[in-house]
């Protein structure tokens, strides 16, 4: 997908790209309209009494007529112990005339792997304010999701990571995650072209050091069994792309 020609080698913030124990961030610092909606966002975590935090943004867009008219939604994350937080009341109180909250999703407070990670989701419409003052993390997604679908659920990432990088329909037989440490994928697929496994096998490396260990079993003329392992898994990658679905199926 898009996001893939913005991946390198190298591991520096200076090249406009970072990897971290979350995933894998492009670093915005030139966008005004992310900088605006990102800092009400900072200063809405800040009134709602989290004072120590790093913040990320899971997907981001501007309306194509007004341009000021912002969705945003990520997560922040503290090691305070923090469970009563009210970022849709705080964002509401700190937009003033800054901002006016045309939307506020549910959010979720979770404590995942030994820190509290803030969810959050707004619809804004900026009418002035002051820019975030340092770079940006925004997720750069592993190949066939679209950022725009967060959060979903362990299933359906997989499901979806499967079918969009097979071009095919798949229905997942079994998932194990065990410890957090490894990961164990059996599904069957179905599609009208030839499989192309290096595509799947690329896209879920996401989640690890080294490209899965990938077994592939015909049972019909368009159908395929399709065994997939990922050793040394880096499970908290998945948190910003599961949110706090991700406390169903996996553990760190």
């Amino acid at each position: 997908m898009l996001f893939d020609i913005f991946r390198k080698s190298d591991n520096t913030e200076g090249s406009g790209y970072l990897t971290d124990d979350l995933g894998e961030w492009m670093l915005i610092s030139h966008n005004k309209e992310l900088l605006l909606a990102t800092n009400l966002v900072s200063k809405a975590i800040r009134k709602a009494g989290v004072k120590d935090f790093n913040l990320y943004l899971g997907y981001f867009s501007t309306d194509e007529r007004i341009k000021s008219l912002i969705s945003i939604k990520g997560m922040a994350v503290t090691k305070e112990n923090k469970k009563n937080i009210d970022v849709r009341t705080s964002m509401r109180n700190v937009a003033g005339e800054d901002a006016i909250v045309i939307e506020d999703q549910p959010h979720s407070v979770c404590n995942i792997c030994n820190s509290t990670f803030i969810f959050f989701n707004f619809l804004l419409l900026i009418k002035k304010g002051k820019e975030y003052k340092r770079p940006v993390k925004l997720l750069l997604p592993p190949m066939g999701i679209n950022p725009s679908e967060i959060p979903l659920s362990l299933s359906s990432l997989l499901k979806t990571l499967l079918e969009r990088n097979l071009n095919a329909i798949c229905s997942l037989n079994e998932i194990d995650a065990g410890d957090g440490s490894r990961l164990k994928l059996m599904a069957t697929c179905r599609t009208e072209s030839s499989f192309d496994t290096e595509k799947i096998k690329n896209a879920m490396s996401y989640f690890a050091p080294e490209k899965p260990k990938l077994f592939t079993k015909r049972i019909g003329t368009r159908e395929m069994e399709i065994s997939l392992y990922i050793q040394q898994l880096n499970v908290k990658f998945f948190i910003p792309l599961l949110w706090n679905n991700f406390l169903e199926q996996l553990r760190c």
